[in-house]
């Protein structure tokens, strides 16, 4: 809310301030106030947004690391958080300030989408946007996120599980045609970006997941299967992340949540048994979001031992 529009409405400078000082306002940036988000004084993304383009005036859209966050889309790298300036792609940069970043450009209108009333770049388009001169891994995060969630969000999408859906070759071809398409609409076109496009899975649960395929792509080892269906010596069926059937190895990028307690680390214990057990796969391969951010030359060493390469 503009503090002049405000004035004009009757309030005084004195009761905003005292309504700041409550906390029952925050300041988003000069000029603008807004309720303050429940439990939290700091305003929120949306809130900031919504005032900057507002007081850019201009046919401006919300993106890059922001819009990322207002469409909910993981970030490249564990732990990075979008930069304190808010990017604007605008036709003309006409406006500077610490809390703007203004990037000159045009944004179609098919790559646009309203969120909590701030105009942003669409899923598609965000996606692109944050892959842009990234290595392989961390384009993939977000690539294969944006691919999956244009596939879940399918209007014609039967009633079905996720992992069911994302083999769906017709609602694949659709979500990918949609990130073709917005590639095809980009200003300009860094290399290697088209290749990730090209690489992009919804079949990727996780982004540890995508990371690891990513870091495999990259070394050219050889290409794993994703989500592999394995019938265990118990006679129950599990899902493998990862899957090299010539081989007979799987593979499984584990995060530290998945062995919160005792009784996770048992039944993951009986489910490798059972799994290594039916006598059709030779090894399980474990990773950990340390081996792909911290040491993916490790992982790979692994892997390449287990599979011959």
């Amino acid at each position: 809310m503009r503090v002049a529009t405000l004035l004009a409405d009757g309030f005084t400078e004195g009761q905003l301030r005292a309504a700041a000082k409550a906390g029952t306002l925050v300041r988003v940036r000069h000029g603008y106030l807004a309720v303050a988000p429940s439990q939290r004084s700091a305003p929120s993304t949306a809130h900031r947004a919504r005032a900057i383009l507002d007081g850019i005036g201009s046919d401006g859209v919300v993106g890059s690391e922001h819009a990322g966050e207002l469409l909910h889309l993981p970030s490249t790298r564990p732990g990075l958080r979008p930069p304190g300036p808010v990017t604007v792609v605008a036709p003309t940069p006409g406006w500077r300030s610490r809390d703007v970043r203004v990037r000159r450009g045009l944004v179609a209108p098919e790559d646009r989408v309203v969120v909590e009333g701030v105009v942003c770049t669409s899923l598609a388009r965000t996606a692109l946007d944050l892959a842009r001169g990234r290595p392989l891994p961390e384009s993939l995060v977000v690539l294969d996120a944006a691919l999956r969630r244009l596939v879940l969000s399918d209007p014609c999408a039967p009633p079905a599980a996720a992992w069911q859906l994302v083999t769906e070759p017709e609602l694949v071809e659709r979500a990918r045609a949609e990130l073709t398409g917005a590639y095809a609409r980009l200003g300009s076109r860094p290399p290697g970006l088209r290749e990730a496009v090209e690489l992009a899975d919804p079949r990727a649960e996780s982004p540890l997941e995508s990371a690891s395929r990513g870091h495999l792509l990259q070394a050219a080892m050889p290409v794993p299967v994703l989500q592999v269906w394995v019938q265990g010596d118990d006679g129950r069926w599990y899902r493998c992340d990862f899957g090299w059937r010539e081989h007979g190895v799987l593979g499984e990028a584990d995060g530290r949540v998945k062995y919160a307690d005792s009784r996770a680390l048992w039944e993951e214990k009986r489910r490798q048994e059972a799994v290594l057990g039916s006598g059709e796969w030779s090894s399980l391969v474990r990773w950990t979001s340390e081996d792909v951010w911290g040491r993916p030359e490790r992982l790979l060493a692994r892997l390449g031992r287990a599979l011959g390469v």
